[in-house]
């Protein structure tokens, strides 16, 4: 009894021990002693069925076993242990909560370096837009702002080589 009282603290829940008769032998919180309990879980353990789950809607865990018979090899009584999973459910909520704040600085960190990396690419083109806006209403002296992304370098350098050679075509048919 003393190593069952022990057991039944360690795991924090009640301990029922049954006879073959579904009379409790043992209740570790001395309550039932000598009572009758029919239990699904009980008879599922005569019938060799052993079963261990958590009800989480109750916050309870089941643990239920036979006891077999050294001289027989037949079950003869059976062992019901119940405890407490408020513990669990707790680290449980615990761990959601920090989840979800994971969650949500990440989804903020991800949003501020999309914008640095979209601002990174915008703001080039912006200044590409206004100077080939300045370039089609006739002021052939701009040229593209050669900075960005190595490919909005390219294109604005070929843009201002371009713009180079369109000045001096036409300063000679100026000088026509």
């Amino acid at each position: 009894d003393n190593e069952l009282n022990v057991a039944s603290e360690f795991f924090g829940g009640r301990i029922l021990v049954f006879n073959s008769a579904m009379q409790i032998i043992f209740d570790s919180y001395q309550r039932d002693t000598g009572k009758t309990a029919v239990m699904k879980d009980v008879i599922s353990a005569f019938n060799g069925q052993n079963s261990n789950y958590c009800s989480w809607e109750d916050g309870i865990g089941v643990y239920s076993y036979g006891i077999v018979s050294e001289s027989t090899g037949k079950v003869s009584g059976s062992i019901l242990l119940t405890y407490s999973i408020d513990k669990e459910i707790l680290v449980l909520e615990r761990m959601k909560e920090t989840g979800l704040i994971i969650s949500t600085v990440v989804m903020i960190l991800i949003l501020f370096v999309t914008f640095i990396i979209t601002q990174h690419i915008v703001n080039p083109l912006k200044k590409m837009k206004g100077s080939l806006a300045k370039i089609s209403s006739g002021d052939l002296n701009t040229s593209l702002p050669e900075k960005g992304v190595s490919e909005f370098r390219d294109i604005s350098s070929s843009v201002n080589n371009m713009l180079v050679k369109v000045r001096a075509i036409n300063e000679n048919q100026q000088e026509f």
